[in-house]
């Protein structure tokens, strides 16, 4: 649980054309939203390891935080119950 870097953004594959010509290799690009609008970035292909890993540190961090949430809720429960219990 060491904190990490981390990008609240989505890393996209695009096959976009260049001129006429389809891409045989794909591009890379940062997808965040930003007051309400979704922007890309382009990733260069130096930076697409780190880009890669700081968004899957980044998904992994809203997992940890969504299960923290469910348990914390679930002991705010047991203490509410307990509480109760004690009060009769």
């Amino acid at each position: 649980m060491q904190p990490q870097p981390m990008l609240a953004a989505s890393l996209i594959e695009r096959f976009l054309c260049a001129g006429d010509t389809p891409r045989v290799a794909p591009a890379y690009y940062l997808s965040r939203s930003e007051h309400g609008r979704s922007t890309l970035t382009y990733v260069r292909k130096e930076e697409l390891a780190v880009v890669r890993q700081h968004c899957t540190a980044y998904r992994a961090f809203q997992q940890n935080l969504k299960e923290w949430r469910r348990v914390t809720a679930a002991l705010q429960q047991r203490w509410k119950q307990l509480q109760q219990a004690q009060s009769r």
